[in-house]
């Protein structure tokens, strides 16, 4: 266990003792979460997950892992139960206990996804499916096959019971919105023969077309045995239409040509609070407003567009 070794001698050298404070810490904030009610834990799992993909997806190590240990999958899957444990734990000390089965379980399935060692060309004729102009989810959903046949067969079997589809679903849609963390260069924008605010508005419109076709069904399993749940099931549905206008707004308000945009990811990790606290759903919305706003002036600069 090498990279265990490694994160071992780091926080020994950076934090020293103050690593039981900042675990102590976890766990009592996690245990402040999971003696509420059933959705506030299950938010405060999401809020978990989004934190875990996030790391995972944007860590810098991964490429030196895949290729200097031995079995790096199985070193990832360890780094990850040994983070979650301080937050899991906490659960088996209320009544949301199921929450460590979800939160370990989901744990086991992250370091498969977006793996870049010798990632082997998948669905080479996705692009007859796709439009070109969605090149976005050509690329993330070769990358993330796996992953995501994975998460979708779990959601199917899981949407029957309350919360735990939707978990599943939360973080099926965030593989979707990690899509939008890369720019393009300016030649595939310049392709494209629209406006700037058509070229947003249909990126918009094609990743919530594709939302819907994947949590809807689900949705309406779930509503069917959990019939109490129908009103969280639509407002967790558009919040996700929320989010897709802030993952695809945030990435060109911010755009540089051949670059990866992390502002995106950031905005979208503060609008994913209010899962937990739903007031926090205004500040979301403020920020879909700036960042559409600020995403045609941005495009309109490269696209030479007259106003």
């Amino acid at each position: 266990m090498q990279l265990i070794k490694i994160r071992w001698y780091q926080i020994k050298r950076d934090l020293g003792w103050v690593f039981l404070a900042i675990v102590a810490l976890c766990f009592l904030t996690a245990l402040f979460f999971f003696k509420k009610e059933e959705k506030i834990a299950g938010g405060f799992s999401l809020v978990v997950i989004y934190a875990l993909c996030h790391f995972h997806f944007y860590r810098k190590d991964i490429g030196f892992v895949c290729k200097n240990f031995t079995n790096p999958t199985k070193q990832l899957i360890v780094e990850y139960q040994l983070f979650l444990i301080p937050f899991s734990f906490a659960a088996l000390f209320t009544k949301n206990e199921y929450c460590f089965f979800i939160l370990q379980f989901i744990g086991l399935l992250i370091p498969f996804l977006n793996k870049k060692n010798n990632q082997k060309f998948f669905l080479k004729n996705i692009s007859r499916v796709v439009p070109y102009s969605h090149f976005e989810w050509i690329s993330g959903v070769r990358k993330n096959i796996f992953f995501l046949f994975i998460l979708l067969v779990v959601a199917l079997i899981l949407s029957p019971v309350k919360l735990f589809g939707i978990i599943v679903l939360f973080l099926v849609n965030s593989m979707f919105f990690s899509f939008y963390t890369d720019c393009e260069p300016v030649v595939m924008l310049l392709a494209q023969p629209h406006s700037a605010q058509k070229i947003l508005n249909k990126k918009i419109i094609y990743t919530a077309k594709n939302i819907s076709i994947i949590n809807i069904p689900l949705l309406i399993v779930s509503s069917v045995f959990n019939p109490d749940f129908i009103l969280i099931h639509i407002g967790f549905l558009l919040y996700m239409y929320l989010l897709t206008i802030l993952a695809v707004s945030a990435k060109y308000n911010s755009y540089k040509p051949n670059t990866k945009n992390t502002a995106a990811s950031l905005q979208l990790a503060v609008a994913t609070a209010a899962l937990v606290f739903p007031p926090l759903a205004i500040l979301t919305v403020f920020l879909c407003i700036k960042n559409y706003n600020g995403a045609i002036t941005q495009l309109n600069f490269y696209l030479d567009d007259n106003y």
